[in-house]
């Protein structure tokens, strides 16, 4: 079998022997496996923390980062505040300026009326018709009447100027109090929401600083968990190894039956650098279509099903770290949880994701790792074939 086909058991096989090796702790070993349970149940309740704290931290990171966008805008508008506010005491500046030079004027117009006010009062009640009267002649007289009347619109003028002025410089002021009252209201409100966003920035940094610290301790839990767990399973493999010796298959070590009868086409060739079309840690043994497949010994069936790579596949557990593998069936006989003895009938040979005709992949493994059946098996495949069973168990599909 190729290597790529054999990969594709590393994550079957180690959870089927992981499950033996604690059914063997626990007849040997009740404390270590005690102790191995509890470390897997905090291992599953820190990883399950672990999970929710790395949430919470991608939620406080979001807000953290919406909180920044917010303040972003939140500090331009306070920019563009205080550059209108810097703008309009420029405008400020010059309408006071403006508002001097049209008290100024004021002052000099008052100035004028006060005179001509004065001249008047000197000259009398009837001093316009005196006025009038003194001409020495017509065209004197009107003259005159012209030049009294263009006084008097002068004085009106003046008089309407001081008004008009008194009541520009009014309005003048009140916009420009109402302006910079509002612009001052906008600039304290912006710079209220930029200090709230700052402050919340700062809360939620906190938070996920807390997030932060609770996720290294939890981290670090973790980290001398796996490790209680790795020298716990090394200690249940090591007794379960040394238990093992002399249990289960390997009693019957060099005596187990074949699987099938058939041609030994590939054998073990499970080496270092051997090239991919050589390299197998099983046997590949050919016969007809639909030969019948044994259990080579007793033991319960934990896979019957299909397996990419290996096609219909068998997996008996034989206890105490033992499982063996029947591939490329056309038919299973045994459905999963299954008991089986030594002998029966487990299926029938096939070519189930076979790319060259029916044949029968056979692996025996232990704690996981693929052995060599040549070691194992008996070396006369006729003598050591299993007898034919009473009455065998229906072919059951998976």
């Amino acid at each position: 079998m190729q290597r790529r086909a054999s990969s594709l058991l590393m994550w079957l096989l180690p959870v089927l022997a992981l499950g033996a090796l604690a059914s063997a702790a626990r007849r040997g070993q009740p404390s270590v496996d005690g102790k191995l349970q509890t470390v897997l149940r905090e291992l599953d309740d820190k990883n399950g923390q672990l999970r929710e704290v790395m949430r919470d931290e991608r939620r406080a990171t979001q807000v953290i980062s919406e909180i920044d966008e917010a303040l972003v805008r939140a500090q331009q508008a306070l920019a563009d505040l205080e550059r209108q506010q810097a703008a309009l005491e420029v405008e400020v500046a010059e309408l006071r300026s403006r508002v001097a030079l049209d008290v100024a004027s004021l002052d000099g117009l008052r100035q004028q009326v006060r005179t001509r006010l004065r001249a008047l009062a000197r000259v009398g009640g009837m001093s316009f018709l005196r006025v009038l009267l003194s001409s020495r002649s017509l065209h004197e007289l009107a003259l005159r009447r012209v030049l009294l009347a263009r006084v008097a619109a002068r004085d009106a003028g003046l008089l309407l100027a001081l008004d008009q002025g008194q009541a520009r410089l009014l309005s003048d002021r009140r916009l420009l109090e109402q302006r910079l009252s509002e612009l001052r209201a906008r600039r304290e409100m912006a710079a209220s929401g930029v200090e709230a966003l700052q402050a919340t920035r700062v809360e939620r940094a906190d938070a996920l600083m807390q997030l932060g610290t609770r996720r290294g301790a939890i981290e670090a839990r973790l980290e001398a968990l796996r490790a209680a767990r790795q020298r716990l399973q090394r200690l249940i493999w090591s007794q379960q190894a040394a238990s093992s010796e002399q249990v289960g298959l390997a009693l019957s070590r060099g005596h187990l039956p074949w699987p099938t009868a058939g041609r030994l086409e590939l054998g073990y060739r499970a080496v270092a650098g051997a090239p991919a079309e050589a390299f197998s840690t099983g046997w590949t043994l050919r016969a007809s279509l639909g030969t019948k497949v044994f259990a080579v010994a007793g033991g319960k069936v934990v896979h019957a099903d299909f397996l990419r790579g290996y096609g219909l596949l068998v997996i008996v557990d034989h206890g105490f770290g033992f499982h063996t593998l029947c591939a490329h069936l056309s038919r299973a006989a045994v459905a999963l949880g299954s008991e089986v003895a030594a002998g029966d009938l487990v299926g029938y040979l096939g070519d189930s994701e076979s790319p060259d005709g029916p044949k029968l992949y056979f692996e025996l493994r232990r704690n996981g790792r693929p052995l060599d059946p040549a070691r194992w098996l008996a070396a006369d495949p006729s003598a050591a074939r299993p007898p034919q069973p009473a009455s065998e168990p229906s072919a059951v599909r998976p």
